[in-house]
């Protein structure tokens, strides 16, 4: 269903740029204990650069995601839906 509306969005809006991410097959960041240390550190006033390097390459991988979601204009979501509910990536 995803592809068939993606098919038709494209041809009826050729010059619209179209992104798809795929959050299992592209790894999107997780957000779990260590994401609220750090997020903890910076309202306390700890800079990007005080940080250890792993903590600022996974905070740099928030960030691109979050940049390249706050570029588009329009979103679809297409996911399954298990026991009623969205699955843990795209929250």
């Amino acid at each position: 269903m995803g592809k068939v509306f993606i098919e038709s969005y494209k041809k009826s809006h050729p010059d619209d740029q179209v992104t798809i991410r795929d959050v299992y097959a592209d790894k999107v960041p997780l957000i779990n204990n260590e994401n609220f240390d750090i997020w903890k550190k910076f309202k306390f006033g700890k800079d990007f650069f005080d940080l250890p390097k792993d903590q600022q390459q996974l905070m740099k991988g928030h960030v691109e995601w979050l940049d390249e979601f706050l570029e588009n204009d329009k979103y679809v979501f297409i996911n399954p839906m298990y026991n009623l509910f969205l699955p843990a990536e795209l929250k």
